[in-house]
C-alpha cells in the first residue's frame, strides 16, 4: 500500500470541508449546525469552528497512526 502524498494547506482543508459536510449530512448525533452556506460560499459558524478546533488534533494523530502502519508495511522483512 502506497503512502498517501502530503496535502497543501488548501487541499487539506478542501478535504476538511469535505468530510465535514459528509458528517453533518449523515450523522444526527450532531445538535448544531457546524457549517454555514450561501450562494458563493461556505464557512464554519462558531460552533463549527470551536469543532474544529478540537478535531483538528485528532486529525493529526490520525495522520501519524496512518503513516507509523504504512512504514511498518513498506519496509521489507526477512532475508
Amino acid at each position: 500500500m502506497a503512502e498517501s502524498p502530503r496535502l497543501t494547506p488548501v487541499e487539506y482543508l478542501d478535504r476538511f470541508f469535505d468530510e465535514l459536510r459528509e458528517e453533518v449530512r449523515s450523522n444526527p448525533r450532531l445538535a448544531a449546525r457546524l457549517v454555514q452556506r450561501n450562494t458563493m460560499r461556505l464557512f464554519l459558524t462558531d460552533v463549527g469552528d470551536a469543532f474544529y478546533r478540537r478535531c483538528k488534533p485528532l486529525l493529526g494523530e490520525l495522520q501519524d497512526a496512518e503513516n507509523a502502519v504504512n512504514e511498518t508495511a513498506i519496509k521489507p522483512t526477512g532475508l
